[in-house]
């Protein structure tokens, strides 16, 4: 998921990424986190309300709250 200032992205069933930048400018370099950014597919649902994202996998379930 990604929007003006976030963006999460699942590692794993049970690791998400979770980006923050005020300008929305996100980096895909290698990190000290992640050396390779090519992660194997994750199953998912994901609920995109108004004022909410959640995430889940059979491990997880991520809510966030938009703006926030």
């Amino acid at each position: 998921y990604q929007d003006h200032n976030v963006r999460l992205t699942l590692i794993t069933k049970g690791v998400i990424r979770m980006e923050w930048d005020p300008d929305g400018k996100f980096v895909d370099n290698a990190s000290f986190l992640s050396a390779n950014r090519q992660y194997q597919p994750v199953s998912y649902e994901i609920k995109n309300s108004k004022r909410t994202i959640e995430i889940r996998t059979s491990k997880m379930i991520v809510k966030y709250v938009k703006n926030s």
